[in-house]
């Protein structure tokens, strides 16, 4: 669990200040306590700078000067960071692609991230760390916004494109793991982990959301809409990719849908009936065997199996989920009535 800000303003704004951008990340200094980064793109170039509680080792190995309290900026990222898969320095964030000024602030694990470094190295990719940050920022890189059909894991990020004009892509995984929250306040655009972060920004008014109000008290909904309890915050669903144009004034922002989850037919219901289509339930028995929670404790143990973290290996054990799977197993096979699959 990391948390990640992201603010934009227009080209025609003038203001100054970063505590905007340093009060909203310090607030959620409990979604990533062992280092932090800020970042600043004056719409020419990008420049990375620590905070209070940046690690000593990142400041010496990125030479990280202090956060200003004024400088000129179009946009900025914050960062928190809890390191799991890289624990060295080279896994801080926000990161940037020095020969190009991609720059990615990221919250979240990517589980195939090894096996997408080695086709990116194919391609001629190289790198400096063991994180999967650094993968998924190469993989923006060579692949653009097509990259996310490759990834498997639970993330919400945000790209600064700094080419053809200026660009910011804020995405969230398939399924809305990860949170990713976004406003228009005062004259600036923000994305954040948490809502606190868009109530830290100075000209934010509290107003609730009646309608969303209503529907969790008398229906107990939560987050079956974009909108929040704060009439002004919204967040982005599960699968969905927003674009920023940084060139225009209003800074427009453009709402696409990268993944959804397509109906399809399980014969869930038929496989009782069917004692002569084996297929059938040896198909039911491996969605269960590799089917969330049990297929997806597998292959976060298989990633946790690649990390130092002491962290990871406690959510390894956790989560591993041996007994459950053995349970859901042998429920199916006593429900299909076939002993092996």
């Amino acid at each position: 669990m990391c948390g990640i800000l992201g603010l934009v303003r227009s080209p025609n704004d003038s203001r100054t200040s970063t505590h905007p951008v340093c009060a909203a990340t310090t607030i959620v200094q409990h979604r990533g306590p062992d280092d932090e980064g800020f970042l600043l793109w004056d719409g020419v170039t990008s420049r990375a700078y620590a905070g209070v509680d940046t690690a000593e080792r990142s400041r010496v190995e990125h030479g990280l000067d202090q956060l200003p309290a004024d400088a000129s900026w179009r946009v900025a990222f914050g960062h928190r960071r809890l390191s799991i898969v890289d624990l060295s320095p080279l896994g801080h964030q926000p990161m940037v692609h020095e020969a190009t000024g991609l720059a990615i602030c990221y919250n979240g694990e990517i589980y195939n991230f090894a096996e997408l470094r080695i086709d990116l190295e194919h391609e001629g990719h190289h790198f400096r760390s063991h994180s999967d940050t650094e993968v998924l920022l190469h993989a923006w890189l060579e692949w653009g916004p097509a990259c996310l059909d490759k990834l498997n894991g639970m993330f919400a990020f945000l790209v600064l494109d700094p080419r053809g004009g200026g660009s910011l892509h804020a995405v969230r995984d398939r399924f809305g793991v990860k949170p990713l929250y976004y406003a228009r306040v005062n004259g600036l655009l923000g994305f954040a982990s948490e809502v606190k972060q868009i109530r830290a920004l100075p000209g934010f008014r509290h107003q609730l959301d009646e309608t969303v109000a209503r529907d969790y008290l008398a229906f107990g909904l939560v987050d079956h809409t974009e909108r929040t309890f704060d009439a002004a915050v919204r967040h982005l669903g599960g699968g969905e990719h927003a674009v920023v144009k940084l060139d225009h004034p209003d800074l427009p922002m453009s709402m696409q849908r990268w993944y959804d989850l397509a109906p399809a037919t399980f014969g869930f219901g038929c496989v009782p009936m069917c004692p002569s289509a084996p297929v059938y339930r040896v198909d039911w028995i491996r969605r269960l065997s590799f089917a969330s929670p049990v297929g997806s404790s597998m292959r976060k143990r298989e990633a946790n199996a690649r990390s130092p973290s002491p962290l990871a290996t406690k959510n390894n054990a956790s989560m591993s989920g041996d007994l459950r799977s053995k349970l859901w197993r042998k429920l199916a096979r006593t429900r299909c009535g076939y002993g092996r699959a």
